[in-house]
């Protein structure tokens, strides 16, 4: 078998071979990428006048609008008619405690 300190020089060897190829690589790659010619050609020009972007508002809500606006008449109609039966708008509904 081998003994721990053969094991974590072992260890210790290949962890530093491992960092050592890895900064050989980034220096490679640096030095390809630093050795490519930059260019830059930037031109400043000044409009007297700017065209207006277009602008688009969106309404999010799943309601339609034609189906709001028909369910909001039939209830003005049914508010309006003569022969109309009064109806709560909330109920109220008490329980009594169980008898046992």
């Amino acid at each position: 078998m081998i003994s721990g300190a053969v094991k974590k020089c072992y260890w210790t060897l290949a962890l530093l071979a491992m960092v050592g190829g890895m900064i050989h690589s980034v220096c490679v790659l640096t030095r390809a990428y630093i050795s490519y010619p930059v260019s830059v050609d930037i031109t400043v020009q000044q409009e007297k006048q700017l065209d207006f972007p277009a602008v688009t508002v969106c309404n999010m809500s799943p309601v339609k609008k034609s189906a709001l606006q028909a369910a909001s008449a039939k209830r003005r109609k049914k508010r309006a008619s003569p022969n109309r039966k009064f109806r709560p708008v909330c109920t109220l509904t008490l329980f009594s405690p169980l008898k046992q």
